[in-house]
């Protein structure tokens, strides 16, 4: 999640997005856990990092 929301990321990640949901998909509730911590980036203070978290739920 680091990688995927980092606010420095000018555009986003796409190998790190690409990474994470893989990992998601391996894991039985890997989804639920993802939609959770994605959750919190979204909500996050720094505006770069929200847009990024957000940018996941488009791929």
């Amino acid at each position: 999640v680091e990688r995927v929301t980092n606010p420095q990321n000018q555009k986003p990640d796409v190998a790190a997005i690409e990474a994470f949901c893989v990992m998601l998909t391996k894991e039985a509730e890997g989804i639920q856990i993802g939609i959770k911590l994605l959750a919190i980036q979204i909500q996050s203070l720094n505006e770069s990092e929200a847009l990024q978290a957000l940018s996941v739920c488009c791929f």
